[in-house]
């Protein structure tokens, strides 16, 4: 690997199938001389690829590729896909809400349309009872000797709250209750790994219909692709993120029967010490059927609403199903992030590098007044 990329093969093979991917035509990159922006281009990639040179410094194991494969997932992002590991409450101190953000934005006051009804009133859009059938519970990656710590942790931070195992939405007799698992945030704290809570809701998923929401808008990666930036432009992006959006929004009681979770609390965590309790999400769980939608929808009312204020145009918005905006202004909006893009001239640039765009200033005043909770990002400037 080194050898070729040293002999310039991948990087004449990364040219080519990018002008490919531009609608021209694979095949070598032309020899001849480079002007100054396509010098600075190639330069860019060259830096992009330093990680094939450092291939050959990697130690491998002499497990064959096939099996190593058979065993990782990666996402349309390259990210690898981890399998479901078990939990403590130390692994998800640091990756669920602070106590008193969970649920703290009601989604029903901050959806409209159909979204709002679904959340008000989800028995509506169950399928009809002919057609549920029953389905054992999911796995709890909890050792018995972790669960009241857990259990009394999620309780404790507003995220679940205990409820009648009799009262739980049943099919043929038998609850549908859900499994919990953490996945890998690839951090670590005091030498504990940090994992994100995943609600495995598979049971009560197969009782719901599937909701459209704002999904056909969620915006992918390679509508960027005709974004053309000439020698004279600069492209400022500005970026904000929803800290832990899905346990932050909080869903109505008539929802506490649908999002159960298969074990029983101890009797120290039960109202009722005669009585059997289980775990109820009162959050917008991260595993539920329909939570994506709802998280599409209620983000980009948030993010209208300050678009309104200042009257810039709804058109301006990248979104999978509109062709990209031509315009020097566009924004996108995936699930808990928002990237604000604007073109300008380099000198421009400079000055407005690291300040807060005012488009950026009035989403972060609807924010607040919808007390939602951001984790801090920074300006940053793209020059191309």
């Amino acid at each position: 690997y080194t050898t070729l990329f040293r002999s310039g093969h991948w990087l004449n093979c990364l040219i080519a199938s990018l002008n490919w991917m531009s609608g021209g035509v694979l095949g070598v990159p032309p020899r001849g001389e480079m002007n100054a922006l396509q010098k600075d281009l190639v330069g860019t990639l060259e830096e992009s690829m330093v990680l094939i040179d450092r291939f050959s410094q990697e130690n491998f194991t002499d497990e064959s590729m096939r099996a190593f494969w058979s065993r990782r997932i990666v996402n349309a992002y390259g990210e690898e896909c981890h399998s479901a590991q078990k939990i403590r409450w130390a692994n998800l101190i640091h990756s669920l809400p602070p106590k008193g953000l969970a649920g703290i934005v009601r989604g029903e006051e901050s959806c409209t349309g159909g979204v709002r009804d679904f959340l008000i009133n989800p028995a509506k859009y169950l399928k009809p009872v002919r057609e549920w059938v029953y389905m054992p519970p999911p796995r709890i990656f909890v050792d018995e000797d972790d669960w009241p710590e857990v259990a009394a942790g999620l309780i404790d931070r507003g995220i679940c709250e205990p409820f009648p195992l009799k009262d739980v939405i049943r099919v043929d007799g038998k609850p549908m209750v859900g499994g919990l698992f953490g996945v890998p945030k690839n951090e670590n704290v005091d030498g504990v790994d940090v994992l994100r809570l995943i609600m495995d809701l598979r049971p009560v998923n197969s009782m719901f219909q599937s909701i459209v929401g704002d999904m056909s808008t969620l915006p992918m990666l390679s509508q960027l692709q005709p974004l053309e930036l000439y020698p004279n432009e600069t492209l400022l992006i500005s970026s904000e993120d929803i800290k832990a959006m899905f346990y932050v929004v909080s869903l109505g009681s008539v929802w506490r029967p649908l999002l159960c979770f298969g074990r029983v609390l101890p009797p120290e965590l039960s109202p009722d010490p005669h009585e059997e309790y289980v775990l109820s999400s009162l959050v917008l769980p991260m595993g539920f059927i329909n939570s994506v939608a709802v998280a599409q929808a209620l983000h980009r009312g948030i993010v209208h609403a300050a678009m309104d204020k200042h009257k810039v145009s709804r058109s301006f918005e990248i979104r999978r199903d509109q062709p990209l905006p031509q315009e020097s202004l566009g924004y996108r909006i995936y699930l808990d992030n928002f990237d604000l893009l604007r073109r300008t001239n380099p000198e421009a640039a400079s000055l407005l590098d690291g300040t807060l765009d005012p488009l950026a200033g009035a989403l972060r005043e609807e924010y607040s007044r919808h007390k939602v909770p951001r984790n801090l990002k920074s300006l940053r400037k793209v020059n191309l």
